[in-house]
């Protein structure tokens, strides 16, 4: 009797060990499964880290705590479907299986692609930020975008410029973009120069979407030059000269 005692309490504890060293498992599952911000560098990153952004470059990378909104989410992985798909490639339903949710929840969050698209272009331009860092010194600063994000690029960043090649075919998502840019970067901007200041904030954007892909897509070998050099001073020079006296930092 008493050694079917001490057996029975022996299983009873071998039962808790198990379940104390299934719970602690579980517990670092789930750790780890939570996304963790390790910082911009793109190094560090892992298989299960969730996708963040930093200065305006999706990064399929390390994470946040607690995880990424769902929303959030369905937003990064149509940045990175748009990124490599033109428009009409790319569809709702194939976000939706990369998020693991259902079509009708991307549908619910953004209401249409093109509402998604919209808002993925936003995320990855981030013009509201640009026009707000320019500030105090319009020109120079919108000069130094086009070096701010260099540095090698591993397949899981996605620049502002990425969405926009893969879009310039498409009549829908251009109609997007050409209302994006007026409302969100070239009509901010002339307000900055008074009116009439229109032609002349649509000629500051044409040149830095024209440098950013002539140096980071076609990868001209004479535009290569790293920031702080010749270059920049000379884009500075010629967008202080569009933007007339408001241009000139005093």
């Amino acid at each position: 009797m008493v050694s079917l005692v001490i057996a029975a309490l022996l299983a009873i504890k071998g039962r808790a060990y198990r379940k104390n060293k299934l719970d602690r498992y579980r517990r670092r599952r789930l750790e780890l499964d939570q996304p963790r911000l390790t910082g911009s560098d793109p190094r560090h990153r892992s298989d299960r880290q969730q996708p963040f952004f930093h200065e305006g470059v999706m990064l399929i990378g390390s994470a946040t705590k607690p995880a990424m909104a769902t929303r959030d989410r369905i937003l990064a992985a149509a940045i990175l479907r748009f990124s490599m798909h033109s428009y009409e490639e790319t569809g709702l339903r194939d976000i939706a299986a990369d998020v693991g949710v259902d079509v009708a929840y991307v549908h619910r969050c953004f209401g249409s692609k093109e509402r998604l698209f919209t808002e993925a272009v936003r995320a990855t331009i981030q013009a509201d930020r640009i026009l707000a860092d320019a500030a105090a010194d319009p020109a120079r600063v919108l000069a130094s975008q086009i070096f701010s994000r260099d540095g090698a690029r591993s397949p899981d960043e996605v620049g502002p410029l990425d969405i926009v090649i893969r879009s310039l075919s498409s009549p829908k998502a251009a109609t997007v973009l050409r209302a994006f840019i007026v409302e969100e970067f070239i009509a901010p901007l002339s307000g900055r120069l008074g009116q009439p200041g229109m032609q002349e904030a649509s000629m500051i954007a044409a040149f830095l979407v024209g440098i950013g892909i002539m140096r980071t897509v076609l990868q001209v070998a004479p535009l290569q030059e790293p920031q702080g050099g010749e270059l920049e001073r000379r884009m500075t020079e010629a967008i202080t000269c569009m933007m007339g006296e408001a241009g000139r930092h005093t």
